[in-house]
Protein backbone atom coordinates (compact mmCIF):
# COMPACT_ATOMS: atom_id res chain seq x y z
CA UNK A 1 0.00 0.00 0.00
CA UNK A 2 1.09 3.17 -0.81
CA UNK A 3 1.73 5.76 1.88
CA UNK A 4 0.41 9.15 0.85
CA UNK A 5 2.77 11.87 1.24
CA UNK A 6 1.23 14.96 2.74
CA UNK A 7 2.14 18.90 2.36
CA UNK A 8 0.97 21.78 4.30
CA UNK A 9 -2.48 22.78 3.69
CA UNK A 10 -3.54 25.76 5.68
CA UNK A 11 -4.56 25.22 9.22
CA UNK A 12 -3.51 21.33 9.13
CA UNK A 13 0.60 21.10 8.50
CA UNK A 14 1.37 17.34 7.80
CA UNK A 15 5.11 16.36 7.17
CA UNK A 16 7.33 13.79 6.55
CA UNK A 17 6.99 10.07 6.02
CA UNK A 18 5.43 9.61 8.98
CA UNK A 19 2.31 12.13 8.32
CA UNK A 20 2.90 13.73 11.72
CA UNK A 21 0.37 16.52 12.42
CA UNK A 22 1.72 19.81 13.21
CA UNK A 23 -1.08 22.15 14.82
CA UNK A 24 -1.06 25.59 15.69
CA UNK A 25 0.97 25.90 19.55
CA UNK A 26 -0.66 24.72 22.20
CA UNK A 27 -2.99 26.49 24.48
CA UNK A 28 -4.75 26.53 27.91
CA UNK A 29 -8.16 26.72 29.77
CA UNK A 30 -10.07 29.46 29.00
CA UNK A 31 -9.01 32.74 30.53
CA UNK A 32 -9.77 36.31 30.22
CA UNK A 33 -7.31 38.57 28.27
CA UNK A 34 -5.48 41.16 30.12
CA UNK A 35 -5.70 44.54 28.23
CA UNK A 36 -2.51 45.12 28.42
CA UNK A 37 -1.80 41.35 26.77
CA UNK A 38 -4.23 42.89 23.84
CA UNK A 39 -2.56 46.14 23.16
CA UNK A 40 -1.11 44.72 20.01
CA UNK A 41 -4.53 42.79 18.59
CA UNK A 42 -6.65 45.33 16.38
CA UNK A 43 -9.29 47.15 19.10
CA UNK A 44 -12.14 46.39 17.11
CA UNK A 45 -10.94 42.69 16.75
CA UNK A 46 -10.86 42.22 20.35
CA UNK A 47 -13.93 44.23 20.81
CA UNK A 48 -16.09 41.72 18.67
CA UNK A 49 -14.17 39.10 20.26
CA UNK A 50 -14.85 40.26 23.56
CA UNK A 51 -18.62 40.72 22.67
CA UNK A 52 -19.04 36.98 21.72
CA UNK A 53 -18.24 37.20 17.91
CA UNK A 54 -16.54 33.51 16.77
CA UNK A 55 -14.54 34.56 13.65
CA UNK A 56 -12.92 37.08 15.74
CA UNK A 57 -12.57 34.79 19.00
CA UNK A 58 -11.22 32.72 16.76
CA UNK A 59 -8.57 35.56 15.22
CA UNK A 60 -7.25 36.65 18.47
CA UNK A 61 -6.32 32.97 19.36
CA UNK A 62 -4.40 32.84 16.24
CA UNK A 63 -2.72 36.02 17.18
CA UNK A 64 -1.90 34.35 20.73
CA UNK A 65 -0.65 31.32 18.63
CA UNK A 66 1.57 33.10 16.42
CA UNK A 67 2.91 36.08 18.94
CA UNK A 68 1.52 38.42 16.24
CA UNK A 69 1.05 41.67 18.17
CA UNK A 70 1.15 40.07 21.43
CA UNK A 71 3.17 37.65 23.58
CA UNK A 72 3.24 34.37 22.43
CA UNK A 73 0.67 32.26 25.00
CA UNK A 74 0.03 28.80 23.76
CA UNK A 75 -2.71 28.39 26.33
CA UNK A 76 -4.20 31.55 25.98
CA UNK A 77 -4.92 30.93 21.87
CA UNK A 78 -6.45 27.50 23.28
CA UNK A 79 -9.29 29.34 25.63
CA UNK A 80 -9.78 31.75 21.78
CA UNK A 81 -10.19 28.62 20.27
CA UNK A 82 -12.64 26.96 22.94
CA UNK A 83 -14.70 30.23 22.70
CA UNK A 84 -15.13 30.06 18.98
CA UNK A 85 -15.50 26.34 18.94
CA UNK A 86 -18.31 26.13 21.43
CA UNK A 87 -19.94 28.64 19.03
CA UNK A 88 -19.95 26.25 16.08
CA UNK A 89 -16.90 28.07 13.99
CA UNK A 90 -15.70 25.27 12.09
CA UNK A 91 -11.53 27.02 11.48
CA UNK A 92 -11.57 27.34 15.30
CA UNK A 93 -12.85 23.50 16.23
CA UNK A 94 -9.95 22.50 13.48
CA UNK A 95 -7.36 24.59 15.45
CA UNK A 96 -8.63 23.23 19.02
CA UNK A 97 -8.80 19.35 17.89
CA UNK A 98 -5.03 19.95 16.35
CA UNK A 99 -3.97 21.85 19.62
CA UNK A 100 -5.42 18.43 21.88
CA UNK A 101 -4.11 16.15 19.28
CA UNK A 102 -0.17 17.68 19.41
CA UNK A 103 -0.39 18.75 23.39
CA UNK A 104 -0.31 22.62 22.15
CA UNK A 105 -1.20 24.49 25.51
CA UNK A 106 -3.23 21.35 26.48
CA UNK A 107 -2.56 18.05 27.43
CA UNK A 108 -2.60 16.06 24.84
CA UNK A 109 -6.02 14.10 24.53
CA UNK A 110 -7.13 12.11 20.98
CA UNK A 111 -10.08 11.49 22.15
CA UNK A 112 -10.81 15.17 22.54
CA UNK A 113 -9.43 15.99 19.31
CA UNK A 114 -11.65 13.03 17.79
CA UNK A 115 -14.62 15.48 19.33
CA UNK A 116 -13.45 18.29 17.71
CA UNK A 117 -12.81 17.18 14.24
CA UNK A 118 -16.00 14.98 13.86
CA UNK A 119 -17.38 17.97 14.78
CA UNK A 120 -15.80 20.11 11.99
CA UNK A 121 -16.09 17.62 9.78
CA UNK A 122 -19.94 17.20 9.69
CA UNK A 123 -20.10 20.63 9.36
CA UNK A 124 -18.16 20.05 5.92
CA UNK A 125 -15.29 21.01 7.16
CA UNK A 126 -12.23 18.93 4.32
CA UNK A 127 -9.19 19.64 6.10
CA UNK A 128 -10.90 18.07 9.09
CA UNK A 129 -12.17 15.12 7.16
CA UNK A 130 -9.23 14.67 5.80
CA UNK A 131 -7.62 14.43 9.06
CA UNK A 132 -10.27 11.66 10.51
CA UNK A 133 -9.12 9.80 6.96
CA UNK A 134 -5.69 10.13 8.12
CA UNK A 135 -6.45 8.95 11.68
CA UNK A 136 -8.85 6.23 11.06
CA UNK A 137 -6.35 4.90 8.64
CA UNK A 138 -3.18 4.31 10.72
CA UNK A 139 -5.38 3.84 13.79
CA UNK A 140 -3.42 2.93 17.26
CA UNK A 141 0.12 3.18 15.58
CA UNK A 142 -0.28 6.78 15.82
CA UNK A 143 -3.44 7.95 17.43
CA UNK A 144 -4.27 5.73 19.86
CA UNK A 145 -7.64 5.29 18.10
CA UNK A 146 -9.16 1.95 16.49
CA UNK A 147 -8.26 1.42 13.16
CA UNK A 148 -10.57 1.64 10.73
CA UNK A 149 -10.46 1.21 7.13
CA UNK A 150 -14.20 1.95 5.76
CA UNK A 151 -14.74 4.75 8.13
CA UNK A 152 -11.01 6.03 6.87
CA UNK A 153 -12.33 5.89 3.37
CA UNK A 154 -15.80 7.83 4.06
CA UNK A 155 -14.01 10.91 5.63
CA UNK A 156 -11.35 10.75 3.15
CA UNK A 157 -14.28 10.44 0.30
CA UNK A 158 -16.07 13.20 1.57
CA UNK A 159 -12.92 15.88 1.44
CA UNK A 160 -12.42 14.54 -1.51
CA UNK A 161 -15.53 15.22 -3.14
CA UNK A 162 -14.79 18.39 -1.73
CA UNK A 163 -11.56 19.14 -3.84
CA UNK A 164 -9.02 18.01 -1.38
CA UNK A 165 -6.18 17.06 -3.46
CA UNK A 166 -4.67 14.62 -0.37
CA UNK A 167 -7.94 12.96 0.00
CA UNK A 168 -8.57 12.69 -3.52
CA UNK A 169 -4.86 11.01 -3.16
CA UNK A 170 -5.70 8.83 -0.10
CA UNK A 171 -8.86 7.66 -1.95
CA UNK A 172 -6.76 6.48 -4.61
CA UNK A 173 -4.18 4.70 -2.73
CA UNK A 174 -7.36 2.97 -0.77
CA UNK A 175 -8.55 1.73 -3.95
CA UNK A 176 -5.23 0.55 -5.44
CA UNK A 177 -5.09 -1.50 -2.21
CA UNK A 178 -8.28 -2.21 -1.38
CA UNK A 179 -8.56 -1.03 2.06
CA UNK A 180 -12.27 0.27 3.30
CA UNK A 181 -13.32 -0.24 -0.40
CA UNK A 182 -13.43 -3.38 -3.19
CA UNK A 183 -10.15 -2.80 -4.81
CA UNK A 184 -10.30 -1.54 -8.12
CA UNK A 185 -7.43 0.08 -10.09
CA UNK A 186 -9.56 1.77 -12.53
CA UNK A 187 -10.91 4.50 -9.88
CA UNK A 188 -7.55 4.54 -8.30
CA UNK A 189 -6.17 5.85 -11.89
CA UNK A 190 -9.27 8.61 -11.60
CA UNK A 191 -8.45 9.82 -8.27
CA UNK A 192 -4.77 10.09 -8.50
CA UNK A 193 -5.73 11.82 -11.82
CA UNK A 194 -7.54 14.10 -10.04
CA UNK A 195 -5.63 14.90 -7.67
CA UNK A 196 -2.46 15.17 -9.47
CA UNK A 197 -3.96 17.66 -11.61
CA UNK A 198 -4.41 20.07 -8.39
CA UNK A 199 -0.21 19.30 -8.39
CA UNK A 200 -0.05 16.30 -5.48
CA UNK A 201 3.48 14.89 -5.98
CA UNK A 202 2.06 11.77 -3.78
CA UNK A 203 -0.56 11.12 -6.66
CA UNK A 204 1.89 12.24 -9.49
CA UNK A 205 4.40 9.55 -8.25
CA UNK A 206 1.53 6.72 -7.31
CA UNK A 207 -0.04 7.10 -11.26
CA UNK A 208 3.86 7.29 -12.57
CA UNK A 209 4.17 3.54 -10.38
CA UNK A 210 0.72 2.74 -12.31
CA UNK A 211 2.02 3.39 -15.67
CA UNK A 212 5.15 1.91 -14.53
CA UNK A 213 3.73 -1.83 -14.06
CA UNK A 214 0.69 -1.63 -16.58
CA UNK A 215 -1.66 -1.46 -13.39
CA UNK A 216 -5.53 -0.20 -14.12
CA UNK A 217 -3.60 1.23 -17.53
CA UNK A 218 -1.82 0.26 -20.35
CA UNK A 219 2.12 0.28 -20.00
CA UNK A 220 3.74 3.15 -20.53
CA UNK A 221 7.24 3.95 -19.32
CA UNK A 222 7.32 7.01 -20.89
CA UNK A 223 4.30 8.41 -19.54
CA UNK A 224 5.60 6.94 -15.75
CA UNK A 225 9.02 9.13 -16.38
CA UNK A 226 7.09 12.29 -17.16
CA UNK A 227 4.80 11.53 -14.42
CA UNK A 228 7.60 11.03 -12.20
CA UNK A 229 9.78 13.67 -13.26
CA UNK A 230 6.89 15.79 -11.61
CA UNK A 231 7.08 14.60 -8.94
CA UNK A 232 10.38 14.46 -8.20
CA UNK A 233 10.81 18.00 -9.15
CA UNK A 234 8.54 18.88 -6.44
CA UNK A 235 11.01 17.18 -4.13
CA UNK A 236 9.11 14.15 -3.81
CA UNK A 237 12.10 10.85 -2.52
CA UNK A 238 10.05 8.22 -3.80
CA UNK A 239 9.61 9.73 -6.98
CA UNK A 240 13.23 10.45 -7.56
CA UNK A 241 14.39 7.23 -6.46
CA UNK A 242 12.06 5.47 -8.99
CA UNK A 243 13.04 8.63 -11.42
CA UNK A 244 16.71 7.75 -11.04
CA UNK A 245 16.20 4.09 -11.67
CA UNK A 246 14.05 4.40 -14.91
CA UNK A 247 17.26 6.06 -15.89
CA UNK A 248 19.53 3.83 -14.58
CA UNK A 249 17.77 0.83 -16.34
CA UNK A 250 16.86 3.06 -19.64
CA UNK A 251 12.88 2.46 -19.09
CA UNK A 252 10.82 4.97 -20.79
CA UNK A 253 14.17 7.21 -22.10
CA UNK A 254 17.74 6.38 -23.43
CA UNK A 255 19.32 4.66 -20.52
CA UNK A 256 20.99 8.17 -19.08
CA UNK A 257 23.35 7.55 -16.29
CA UNK A 258 23.92 11.41 -15.61
CA UNK A 259 20.74 11.74 -15.03
CA UNK A 260 20.58 8.53 -12.83
CA UNK A 261 23.63 9.38 -10.59
CA UNK A 262 21.59 12.98 -10.50
CA UNK A 263 18.63 11.52 -8.82
CA UNK A 264 20.18 8.96 -7.20
CA UNK A 265 22.17 12.05 -5.11
CA UNK A 266 18.73 13.79 -4.49
CA UNK A 267 17.39 11.22 -2.84
CA UNK A 268 20.43 9.79 -1.35
CA UNK A 269 20.35 13.16 0.75
CA UNK A 270 16.94 13.26 1.29
CA UNK A 271 15.62 12.50 5.40
CA UNK A 272 12.23 11.46 4.21
CA UNK A 273 12.95 9.15 2.02
CA UNK A 274 11.86 5.37 2.88
CA UNK A 275 15.20 4.03 4.18
CA UNK A 276 15.42 1.21 1.07
CA UNK A 277 15.29 3.93 -1.30
CA UNK A 278 18.24 5.67 0.59
CA UNK A 279 20.03 2.54 0.47
CA UNK A 280 19.34 1.27 -3.50
CA UNK A 281 20.21 4.89 -4.21
CA UNK A 282 23.82 5.36 -2.43
CA UNK A 283 24.16 1.42 -3.27
CA UNK A 284 23.83 1.73 -6.61
CA UNK A 285 25.91 5.19 -7.13
CA UNK A 286 28.65 3.06 -5.86
CA UNK A 287 28.13 0.27 -8.53
CA UNK A 288 28.34 3.08 -10.92
CA UNK A 289 31.28 4.95 -9.72
CA UNK A 290 33.11 0.82 -9.09
CA UNK A 291 32.28 -0.24 -12.70
CA UNK A 292 32.97 3.07 -14.44
CA UNK A 293 28.92 3.27 -15.48
CA UNK A 294 28.19 6.77 -16.83
CA UNK A 295 30.88 8.05 -14.59
CA UNK A 296 35.06 7.73 -14.67
CA UNK A 297 35.44 4.71 -12.68
CA UNK A 298 36.86 5.59 -9.26
CA UNK A 299 36.89 3.40 -6.26
CA UNK A 300 37.90 5.63 -3.98
CA UNK A 301 34.20 7.26 -4.85
CA UNK A 302 33.01 3.62 -4.74
CA UNK A 303 33.59 3.27 -1.35
CA UNK A 304 32.64 6.91 -0.09
CA UNK A 305 29.08 5.58 -1.54
CA UNK A 306 29.14 2.04 -0.18
CA UNK A 307 30.44 3.59 3.19
CA UNK A 308 27.43 5.60 3.29
CA UNK A 309 24.57 2.98 2.02
CA UNK A 310 26.45 0.67 4.92
CA UNK A 311 25.49 3.79 7.23
CA UNK A 312 21.80 2.72 6.94
CA UNK A 313 22.54 -1.03 5.79
CA UNK A 314 19.91 -3.77 7.08
CA UNK A 315 20.80 -6.35 5.32
CA UNK A 316 24.55 -6.22 5.31
CA UNK A 317 25.28 -5.90 1.56
CA UNK A 318 26.99 -2.34 1.85
CA UNK A 319 28.95 -3.92 5.09
CA UNK A 320 29.97 -6.78 2.94
CA UNK A 321 31.42 -4.78 -0.25
CA UNK A 322 33.22 -2.70 1.98
CA UNK A 323 35.37 -5.54 3.60
CA UNK A 324 35.97 -6.83 0.13
CA UNK A 325 37.60 -3.37 -0.98
CA UNK A 326 39.60 -2.66 1.99
CA UNK A 327 40.60 -6.88 1.29
CA UNK A 328 41.67 -5.99 -2.53
CA UNK A 329 42.75 -2.57 -1.53
CA UNK A 330 40.33 -1.04 -4.45
CA UNK A 331 39.84 2.98 -2.73
CA UNK A 332 41.89 2.33 0.11
CA UNK A 333 44.95 0.82 0.88
CA UNK A 334 44.62 -3.29 1.48
CA UNK A 335 43.92 -4.08 5.02
CA UNK A 336 42.71 -7.46 5.43
CA UNK A 337 42.34 -6.81 9.26
CA UNK A 338 40.15 -4.11 8.63
CA UNK A 339 38.03 -6.34 5.94
CA UNK A 340 37.41 -8.67 8.38
CA UNK A 341 35.65 -5.89 11.18
CA UNK A 342 33.79 -5.15 7.85
CA UNK A 343 32.41 -8.72 7.24
CA UNK A 344 32.08 -9.37 11.04
CA UNK A 345 28.96 -6.19 11.11
CA UNK A 346 27.84 -7.36 7.88
CA UNK A 347 27.75 -11.17 9.41
CA UNK A 348 26.06 -9.79 12.32
CA UNK A 349 23.01 -8.90 9.91
CA UNK A 350 22.69 -12.60 8.40
CA UNK A 351 24.59 -12.04 5.41
CA UNK A 352 25.44 -14.98 4.10
CA UNK A 353 28.03 -13.79 1.88
CA UNK A 354 29.98 -12.04 4.75
CA UNK A 355 29.56 -15.25 7.34
CA UNK A 356 31.11 -16.78 4.13
CA UNK A 357 34.75 -14.62 3.69
CA UNK A 358 34.57 -14.37 7.85
CA UNK A 359 34.99 -18.33 7.83
CA UNK A 360 37.27 -18.61 5.14
CA UNK A 361 39.11 -15.86 7.00
CA UNK A 362 39.19 -17.77 10.12
CA UNK A 363 40.43 -21.32 7.93
CA UNK A 364 43.21 -19.47 6.31
CA UNK A 365 44.18 -17.07 9.15
CA UNK A 366 43.84 -14.09 6.70
CA UNK A 367 43.37 -10.79 8.64
CA UNK A 368 42.32 -13.14 11.85
CA UNK A 369 44.01 -14.99 14.28
CA UNK A 370 43.54 -18.70 12.30
CA UNK A 371 40.72 -20.51 14.16
CA UNK A 372 39.19 -23.70 12.84
CA UNK A 373 36.36 -23.95 15.42
CA UNK A 374 35.40 -20.24 14.45
CA UNK A 375 35.87 -20.97 10.91
CA UNK A 376 33.18 -23.77 11.33
CA UNK A 377 31.18 -21.68 13.23
CA UNK A 378 30.78 -19.50 10.44
CA UNK A 379 30.40 -22.11 7.55
CA UNK A 380 27.96 -23.72 9.42
CA UNK A 381 26.00 -20.09 10.21
CA UNK A 382 26.34 -19.37 6.13
CA UNK A 383 25.66 -23.10 5.19
CA UNK A 384 21.93 -22.90 7.09
CA UNK A 385 21.32 -19.66 4.75
CA UNK A 386 21.82 -21.65 1.81
CA UNK A 387 25.52 -20.92 0.44
CA UNK A 388 26.92 -23.38 -1.37
CA UNK A 389 30.01 -22.98 -1.10
CA UNK A 390 29.97 -22.86 2.95
CA UNK A 391 28.29 -26.11 2.82
CA UNK A 392 31.16 -27.60 0.51
CA UNK A 393 33.77 -26.29 3.36
CA UNK A 394 32.04 -27.52 6.13
CA UNK A 395 31.89 -30.95 4.23
CA UNK A 396 35.47 -30.58 4.38
CA UNK A 397 35.98 -29.86 8.00
CA UNK A 398 33.86 -32.59 8.83
CA UNK A 399 35.41 -35.24 6.66
CA UNK A 400 39.36 -33.51 7.48
CA UNK A 401 38.14 -33.28 11.17
CA UNK A 402 38.86 -29.55 11.34
CA UNK A 403 36.81 -27.53 14.17
CA UNK A 404 34.39 -30.84 14.12
CA UNK A 405 34.98 -34.07 15.23
CA UNK A 406 35.67 -36.43 12.00
CA UNK A 407 32.23 -37.41 10.60
CA UNK A 408 31.84 -38.81 7.29
CA UNK A 409 28.11 -38.94 7.22
CA UNK A 410 28.02 -35.41 8.01
CA UNK A 411 30.52 -34.64 5.43
CA UNK A 412 28.27 -37.09 2.95
CA UNK A 413 25.02 -35.07 3.63
CA UNK A 414 26.30 -31.46 3.39
CA UNK A 415 28.42 -32.60 0.50
CA UNK A 416 24.78 -33.33 -0.69
CA UNK A 417 23.20 -30.47 -0.20
CA UNK A 418 25.98 -28.45 -2.45
CA UNK A 419 25.66 -30.65 -4.70
CA UNK A 420 21.91 -30.78 -4.85
CA UNK A 421 22.75 -26.71 -5.60
CA UNK A 422 25.16 -27.98 -8.68
CA UNK A 423 28.36 -27.38 -6.98
CA UNK A 424 30.96 -29.89 -8.98
CA UNK A 425 33.47 -29.36 -6.19
CA UNK A 426 30.67 -30.67 -3.81
CA UNK A 427 30.16 -33.43 -6.63
CA UNK A 428 33.75 -34.64 -6.89
CA UNK A 429 33.85 -35.23 -3.01
CA UNK A 430 31.14 -37.12 -3.28
CA UNK A 431 32.78 -39.73 -5.36
CA UNK A 432 36.06 -39.60 -3.69
CA UNK A 433 33.78 -40.55 -0.56
CA UNK A 434 32.34 -44.02 -2.27
CA UNK A 435 35.76 -44.42 -4.09
CA UNK A 436 37.50 -44.48 -0.67
CA UNK A 437 34.57 -46.17 1.30
CA UNK A 438 34.65 -43.15 3.71
CA UNK A 439 31.61 -43.11 5.53
CA UNK A 440 29.68 -44.78 3.10
CA UNK A 441 30.31 -48.66 1.44
CA UNK A 442 32.85 -48.37 -1.38
CA UNK A 443 31.15 -48.14 -4.68
CA UNK A 444 33.04 -47.49 -7.59
CA UNK A 445 30.41 -47.30 -9.60
CA UNK A 446 28.78 -44.77 -7.52
CA UNK A 447 32.12 -42.88 -7.56
CA UNK A 448 32.03 -42.75 -11.27
CA UNK A 449 28.64 -42.05 -11.80
CA UNK A 450 29.38 -38.91 -9.25
CA UNK A 451 32.73 -37.62 -11.17
CA UNK A 452 31.02 -38.43 -14.04
CA UNK A 453 28.53 -35.46 -13.17
CA UNK A 454 31.57 -33.30 -11.65
CA UNK A 455 33.19 -33.85 -14.96
CA UNK A 456 30.23 -31.88 -16.67
CA UNK A 457 30.35 -28.96 -14.38
CA UNK A 458 34.59 -28.85 -15.76
CA UNK A 459 36.19 -30.31 -12.41
CA UNK A 460 39.53 -31.20 -13.35
CA UNK A 461 39.78 -33.27 -10.12
CA UNK A 462 37.08 -34.93 -11.40
CA UNK A 463 38.88 -35.73 -14.60
CA UNK A 464 41.61 -36.87 -12.81
CA UNK A 465 39.57 -39.66 -10.28
CA UNK A 466 37.77 -40.82 -13.56
CA UNK A 467 41.31 -41.40 -15.01
CA UNK A 468 42.53 -43.09 -11.73
CA UNK A 469 39.39 -45.61 -11.80
CA UNK A 470 39.84 -46.41 -15.57
CA UNK A 471 43.52 -46.89 -15.08
CA UNK A 472 42.76 -49.64 -12.02
CA UNK A 473 39.75 -51.04 -13.51
CA UNK A 474 37.70 -49.96 -10.97
CA UNK A 475 33.93 -49.93 -11.63
CA UNK A 476 34.96 -49.48 -15.49
CA UNK A 477 37.17 -52.30 -18.05
CA UNK A 478 40.75 -51.13 -17.24
CA UNK A 479 41.28 -48.82 -19.97
CA UNK A 480 45.00 -47.27 -19.95
CA UNK A 481 43.98 -45.40 -23.35
CA UNK A 482 40.97 -43.73 -21.94
CA UNK A 483 42.81 -43.09 -18.38
CA UNK A 484 45.51 -40.79 -20.15
CA UNK A 485 42.81 -38.89 -22.02
CA UNK A 486 41.40 -38.42 -18.86
CA UNK A 487 44.51 -36.92 -17.24
CA UNK A 488 45.37 -35.06 -19.77
CA UNK A 489 41.88 -33.13 -19.39
CA UNK A 490 43.24 -32.68 -15.87
CA UNK A 491 46.38 -31.47 -16.80
CA UNK A 492 45.84 -28.75 -19.16
CA UNK A 493 43.98 -27.50 -16.88
CA UNK A 494 47.08 -27.17 -14.48
CA UNK A 495 46.49 -29.97 -12.19
CA UNK A 496 49.60 -31.15 -10.06
CA UNK A 497 47.95 -34.77 -9.46
CA UNK A 498 46.85 -35.22 -13.19
CA UNK A 499 50.82 -34.47 -14.09
CA UNK A 500 51.84 -36.26 -11.85
CA UNK A 501 49.81 -39.85 -12.77
CA UNK A 502 50.68 -38.83 -16.33
CA UNK A 503 54.53 -38.67 -15.63
CA UNK A 504 54.55 -42.34 -13.54
CA UNK A 505 51.98 -43.64 -16.53
CA UNK A 506 55.57 -43.01 -18.94
CA UNK A 507 57.97 -43.85 -17.01
CA UNK A 508 56.42 -47.48 -16.22
CA UNK A 509 55.31 -47.50 -19.40
CA UNK A 510 51.86 -48.10 -18.55
CA UNK A 511 49.25 -48.21 -21.25
CA UNK A 512 51.84 -46.25 -23.00
CA UNK A 513 54.92 -47.21 -24.72
CA UNK A 514 58.38 -46.08 -21.96
CA UNK A 515 59.46 -42.46 -22.37
CA UNK A 516 61.75 -41.29 -19.88
CA UNK A 517 61.83 -37.74 -21.51
CA UNK A 518 58.24 -37.41 -21.17
CA UNK A 519 58.44 -38.83 -17.78
CA UNK A 520 60.49 -36.24 -17.15
CA UNK A 521 59.04 -33.39 -18.87
CA UNK A 522 55.35 -34.08 -16.59
CA UNK A 523 57.36 -34.44 -13.13
CA UNK A 524 58.91 -31.17 -14.43
CA UNK A 525 55.67 -29.70 -14.59
CA UNK A 526 53.93 -31.60 -11.61
CA UNK A 527 56.75 -30.18 -9.58
CA UNK A 528 55.68 -26.39 -9.42
CA UNK A 529 53.25 -27.29 -7.42
CA UNK A 530 52.25 -26.07 -4.05
CA UNK A 531 52.33 -28.42 -2.04
CA UNK A 532 54.51 -28.78 0.93
CA UNK A 533 58.11 -29.45 0.49
CA UNK A 534 57.76 -32.88 2.28
CA UNK A 535 55.74 -33.81 -0.66
CA UNK A 536 57.56 -32.08 -3.36
CA UNK A 537 60.87 -33.23 -1.88
CA UNK A 538 59.83 -36.76 -3.08
CA UNK A 539 58.53 -36.11 -6.86
CA UNK A 540 61.82 -33.95 -7.16
CA UNK A 541 63.63 -37.11 -6.32
CA UNK A 542 61.66 -38.87 -9.22
CA UNK A 543 62.05 -35.86 -11.70
CA UNK A 544 65.81 -35.80 -10.78
CA UNK A 545 65.92 -39.57 -10.90
CA UNK A 546 64.74 -39.68 -14.42
CA UNK A 547 66.87 -36.87 -15.53
CA UNK A 548 69.98 -38.52 -14.80
CA UNK A 549 68.90 -40.76 -17.39
CA UNK A 550 68.85 -38.08 -20.58
CA UNK A 551 71.38 -36.28 -22.36
CA UNK A 552 71.67 -32.76 -21.86
CA UNK A 553 70.88 -31.66 -25.30
CA UNK A 554 67.34 -33.89 -24.37
CA UNK A 555 67.24 -32.40 -21.27
CA UNK A 556 67.69 -28.62 -22.33
CA UNK A 557 64.96 -29.44 -25.13
CA UNK A 558 62.31 -30.68 -22.57
CA UNK A 559 62.99 -27.92 -20.22
CA UNK A 560 62.17 -25.46 -22.90
CA UNK A 561 59.42 -27.37 -24.17
CA UNK A 562 58.41 -27.16 -20.11
CA UNK A 563 58.56 -23.23 -20.34
CA UNK A 564 56.32 -23.06 -23.47
CA UNK A 565 53.67 -25.18 -22.05
CA UNK A 566 53.41 -22.68 -18.68
CA UNK A 567 53.00 -19.87 -20.99
CA UNK A 568 50.08 -21.32 -23.00
CA UNK A 569 48.00 -23.22 -19.57
CA UNK A 570 46.84 -22.11 -16.15
CA UNK A 571 49.00 -22.17 -13.28
CA UNK A 572 49.59 -25.33 -11.70
CA UNK A 573 47.53 -26.07 -8.27
CA UNK A 574 46.87 -28.78 -6.22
Amino acid sequence: MFKCRKHSLGRLVLASALVTVISPPPMCPAQAVPASQGRGIDPAVLAKASNGDAASQTLVGIAYAKGAGVQKDLSIAVSWYRKAADQGNRDAEVRLANCYLNGSGVETDVQEALHWYSSAANLGDTEAQRQLGFMYRDGEYFWKVKEDDAESFRWYSLAANGGDADSENAVGAAYRSGAGVPQDFGQAVLWYRKAAKQGNNSAEFALGNMYENGVGVAKDHAEAVRLYRLAAEAGNADAQYFLGNMYYKGLGSARNFPEAVRWFRKVSDQKYSQLHERWTARYTLGDMYYNGEGVPKDYGEALRWYSLAAEIDVLGTALAQVGDMYYKGQGTSEDHAEAVRWYMKAAAKDNEYAQLRLAMSYDAGDGVQKSDSQAANWYMKAADQGSESAMLNLGNMYSDGRGLPRDYSSAMEWYRKAADKGLGGAMVNICLLYRDGNGVAQDYSQAMTWCRKAAQKGEPIAFSAIGGLYLEGNGVPQDYAEALRWYQKAADQGYDRALLAIALMYEQGEGVPQDIGEAYFWYNLSCSSPLPAEVLDKWRHWRDEAAKKLTAGRLAEIQNRTRQWVKTHPPIYD
